[in-house]
Formats: structure tokens, sequence, C-alpha cells
């Protein structure tokens, strides 16, 4: 008696190995998609956080406070970004105050604030990044 083998694969392999492959695509579109979207927040705190920076810098300059929101720029980029303040203004400087400290009569401290919207929330929801800044005194 004659035995014929046949080649191929079953009903049952295939089934399975559409199965695995599926799931493998499915973790890596949910991966891309969790990538991009970190991509995303890390810009927006990028952003937000070199706003301030250039704010702080101005102030250790020397810049008085209405002269350095003059200055920095009023966009709708950085409307998408960051959450104006009641003047606004997408930072808050805080006002000078002298250091409590031995230093107090060589250093000034501000306090500066800005907030950066959600990805995914509302417009008046959002994370405050908080900087203290120091420059010697000059008034």
């Amino acid at each position: 008696m004659k035995r014929f083998f046949q080649r191929g694969y079953s009903l049952v392999e295939v089934l399975v190995s559409t199965v695995v492959i599926g799931i493998g695509m499915t973790a890596a579109v949910s991966m891309s998609s969790t990538a991009m979207l970190q991509e995303e927040m890390s810009w927006r705190v990028n952003i937000g956080m070199n706003y301030q920076e250039n704010a702080v810098r101005l102030w250790q300059l020397g810049l008085d406070r209405s002269d350095i929101l003059e200055i920095l720029p009023t966009n709708p980029a950085l409307n998408d970004i960051l959450i104006n303040t009641p003047a606004r203004v997408p930072i808050t400087l805080g006002n000078t105050t002298e250091v409590s400290s031995l230093l107090a009569n060589l250093l000034e401290r501000s306090a500066t604030s800005v907030t950066l919207k959600n990805y995914s929330s509302a417009a008046t929801d959002g994370s405050t990044v908080m900087t203290d800044a120091f420059r010697p005194r000059i008034r």
C-alpha cells in the first residue's frame, strides 16, 4: 500500500499563524502611536520651558517685567501649547524680591511660572513649571 504524503499546511496551522501575526501587528501599531504621543508631549514641554528660560534670561540681563512681556513672542503656536494667564501672556514673572540670607544685599530673586496644556484635555487644564531666578542686585 502506497502512502502519499501531502505537502502544505493544515487549516489549523494557518489560523494559528494568522493570529500570531495579528497580535504582533497590533502591538507594533500600539507602540508606534504611544511613541508619537510621547514625542508630541516632549515637544510641548521643550517649547514651554524654552519660553520660560528666555524670560528668565531677559530678567537676569536687567530688563523690567513689562519690557520682557513685550519682547517675548505671542503667536498661535504658543497658544496651542501654553495656557494664557489672565494678563493674556503665557508666562508669569514674579515680583522681584530680595534674597533673605547673607547675600540679601547682593542678589534679587524672581519666581517665574509657565503652564503647559495637557495634550488631550480642556484649555484650562495643565501642568505648571515654576523656576526661581536670581540676578545681581542692579537697582
